[in-house]
């Protein structure tokens, strides 16, 4: 028997596969997650960050909810 949990054993199948921890899509960038769950922890912790951080930092009226991700096609270079 193994000392490892089944979730943890879930989480490295998934990684040898190239799947995401959380479900069965692909990941992005050679990550951990898919797009969605990585959008979703981002956010998470982008606002952890600014409830640690903001009350002394600059951007006090940052609001991380209406922030979108950059879109890879106005960005692209010719």
């Amino acid at each position: 028997m193994s000392t490892m949990s089944r979730q943890r054993q879930y989480q490295l199948r998934h990684k040898r596969a190239g799947l995401c921890h959380d479900c069965s899509r692909p990941v992005v960038n050679g990550g951990l997650f898919c797009k969605v769950h990585r959008q979703k922890r981002n956010l998470k912790n982008s606002e952890w960050k600014r409830r640690k951080l903001m009350p002394k930092g600059r951007y006090r009226r940052l609001d991380t909810s209406k922030l979108e991700l950059p879109n890879k096609s106005r960005h692209a270079r010719s």
